[in-house]
């Protein structure tokens, strides 16, 4: 019984360390530019910038949280993104995606922001 009273005590921490946030997501047409981690960003990628606050290094090419998964979900759909930007205009919770992984959760970009959470940093 210990043994499970353990387990059981890992898992929700586990699922405590990842964060759920709430926020704004809106698009943008990265065309090949560098983001901020210093990789090209394509307008087809599965891609989000996340807030300023997220980036703790010096430089931000070797920032941990370049490269990170998260996950996004919006009426009732769910997406998977990688960091690679940061998005100075963006509130502490917001998203700003590539235009491709925008219309692939929202059905078009014609909303040009909507309301989402996320998690996974």
């Amino acid at each position: 019984m210990a043994g499970l009273t353990l387990i059981v005590t890992l898992l929700f921490s586990l699922v405590a360390m990842a964060s759920a946030y709430s926020g704004d997501m809106t698009y943008n047409p990265f065309n090949g530019g560098l983001g901020a981690c210093g990789k090209p960003i394509n307008n087809g990628d599965a891609t989000v910038a996340v807030a300023p606050k997220f980036f703790t290094a010096s430089n931000p090419n070797n920032d941990p949280v370049c490269g990170k998964t998260v996950t996004i979900h919006y009426n009732g759909k769910t997406a998977t993104a990688q960091v690679w930007d940061r998005c100075q205009g963006c509130g502490d919770n917001d998203l700003d995606a590539t235009p491709t992984l925008f219309t692939n959760l929202v059905g078009s970009t014609d909303p040009g922001r909507v309301s989402i959470t996320w998690d996974g940093i």
